[in-house]
């Protein structure tokens, strides 16, 4: 039997720490808080005090070595380390050994531990409040410990420490966290729960295994070597633009990639028109910049009163036979070039229409370059330097808003230069690929043409009868409401609701906002609905969660086997 904790004491930081502000992390609050520091916050303390949560057996302690130099931060122990009080033992617990042992980190010689001590209710993330009484009983553990290098597995920690999410964007930058004794370097990386559920995707798996070796090299000091290794030169002379015309004029193919002050063709700029012919090198050709000698100013044509000359001599090339590579080209590329009166000829190679041909099974748009820079290249992770200013600028302006342009250019034009070489490296990869499984002629005479005349349809759209499209509209909107109130009388309805208000009770006991409508849209409803309630067999998995699907294919399956999976059907025919 589990022994319980009989004390009251209740876990606690300093008063001034109870209002938690967006504004800056738990960790900088706790530690404004607490200004005499954390010596009192001791594991005696804590495990002496009454847990949050009825359903928790106890506080989970950290293990590893306590002077160690690697110090693993999770999310909050689950069901197995919640039964047997060891932080990791579950399935993602030996996924993280698995991937440190492949690195030859060892795990016994580091220390793990948690960011919350506690198993919250159904494996959800800690909130923000229970982060917070948590956080000085951790930063005493840090400070006992003094690691030189600190792990941040998946985005709560991350967002503990440095008031950010976004693990996909962020994972293996380097950051600096001063402690009592000393500086400390802080890496988030994925959870390993994450890299568990897309056990599947190779990509997800060798992010994460280049993340856990810079930081065996982070720990034993060696510095962390750049993973761009495109040799760029950035054009800032007449004569060094007609040098790379000349030179792309006469290549065989030319992989190009624009950076843009935003997505809006009509209302954006060209910033800079990154080029490479040859592996690992490439030109960056300036336009439009609001930056000079390392300062921000008002935006300018760098090339002045020769701007329209420069625009000229692209045009000629961009309208040339010379075959052409960008990636998603008719999404950003084409129509940019478009709105400065660039009809580009002969966009003869796509790097993600020719991934999609070599594996349909990923969506269309899933992956992109900075994957594919993982996959097929040496340069993962060559966007790290402005990623910091990505989220700073999506978090100031929205993800909309955020503008390239506000990036520093002594920055921005290295990536430009190594978006054009992992381009044509990867292009050359894919085409061979093509070759090899006989899937030339479909790319060459369906594929990519299909490219044009799609980003035709998009740039002039098509003619449409309003009268028509509005009876459409009425008759189909009457018919989905027509279902979807069916549903909602129907007899699984209640007992779905009681699953859904007794669920939000033991999240909120002081809720008093009864749930009265079935969402028959979300998917974690309808898994209650399907093989909860009605107890159907699930057809599919999610990739990514590894929970029942409740995708199209499943319901067209289970249509015959209940009713409410055919009237689903039939409301998503109406409502979509």
């Amino acid at each position: 039997m589990t022994n319980k904790s009989t004390s009251v004491t209740k876990p606690s930081t300093s008063k001034k720490a109870t209002k938690i502000s967006k504004d800056t992390s738990i960790f900088a609050q706790v530690v404004e808080a607490n200004p005499k520091g954390f010596s009192e916050f001791t594991w005696e303390k804590l495990s002496g005090s009454t847990r949050l949560f009825e359903h928790s057996s106890r506080y989970v302690k950290g293990v590893g070595n306590p002077n160690a130099d690697l110090f693993f931060v999770g999310q909050a122990p689950g069901r197995d380390e919640d039964a047997g009080g060891v932080p990791f033992t579950g399935p993602a617990g030996q996924t993280l050994h698995r991937k440190l042992a492949e690195v030859s980190i060892s795990a016994d010689g580091s220390w793990i531990t948690n960011l919350f001590k506690e198993y919250p209710p159904e494996d959800r993330e800690p909130r923000p409040k229970e982060v917070m009484a948590h956080m000085p009983y951790l930063i005493h553990e840090i400070e006992a410990v003094k690691p030189k290098v600190i792990v941040l597995l998946g985005n709560s920690p991350l967002e503990a420490f440095l008031n950010m999410r976004g693990i996909t964007k962020v994972h293996g930058n380097i950051y600096t966290l001063q402690m009592s004794y000393g500086e400390v370097k802080l890496v988030p990386v994925f959870h390993p729960s994450y890299v568990m559920r897309r056990s599947d995707d190779r990509v997800t798996g060798l992010k994460f295994t280049k993340d856990l070796t810079q930081i065996k090299r982070l720990v034993e000091g060696e510095a962390s070597s750049s993973v761009n290794k495109t040799k760029g030169k950035l054009i800032e002379t007449l004569d060094e633009f007609e040098k790379l015309m000349a030179a792309i004029s006469k290549a065989e193919v030319v992989d190009f990639d624009l950076e843009t002050t935003s997505k809006k063709p009509k209302t954006g700029k060209i910033i800079c028109i990154s080029f490479s012919v040859r592996p690992y090198k490439a030109a960056v050709l300036p336009l439009w910049l609001n930056w000079k000698d390392g300062k921000q100013v008002k935006q300018y044509k760098y090339w002045g009163d020769k701007h329209d000359y420069v625009v000229g001599k692209l045009k000629e090339f961009f309208e040339s036979d010379i075959p052409k590579c960008a990636q998603a080209g008719h999404l950003i590329d084409i129509p940019f070039l478009r709105s400065v009166g660039i009809r580009v000829r002969h966009y003869d190679y796509d790097a993600i229409v020719m991934h999609h041909l070599l594996d349909e099974n990923v969506p269309l748009g899933e992956r992109g370059l900075k994957d594919f820079a993982w996959e097929y290249t040496d340069m993962g992770g060559y966007d790290a330097p402005i990623v910091p200013y990505i989220q700073e600028l999506e978090k100031k302006h929205g993800k909309d808003n955020a503008s390239f342009a506000d990036i520093p250019f002594d920055l921005l034009w290295p990536y430009s230069a190594a978006d054009a070489d992992v381009l044509g490296r990867v292009r050359r990869i894919l085409y061979e690929r093509l070759e090899k499984q006989d899937l030339i002629p479909l790319f060459r005479k369906i594929s990519m043409p299909v490219q044009s005349v799609l980003f035709e349809i998009e740039h002039n759209g098509i003619k449409i009868d309003r009268k028509k499209l509005a009876e459409i509209q009425k008759e189909y909107g009457e018919l989905e409401t027509d279902i979807s109130q069916q549903l909602q009388a129907h007899s699984v309805t209640a007992q779905v609701l009681k699953v859904l208000n007794k669920r939000a009770k033991e999240k909120n006991p002081k809720t008093k906002k009864e749930i009265t409508e079935v969402n028959y849209g979300s998917t974690m409803q309808l898994r209650i609905v399907l093989f909860d309630i009605l107890g159907l067999k699930p057809v599919n998995y999610s990739k990514k969660t590894k929970q029942p699907s409740t995708d199209q294919e499943t319901l067209e399956a289970l249509q015959d086997e209940h009713e409410v999976p055919r009237m689903i059907l039939q409301k998503r025919q109406y409502g979509y």
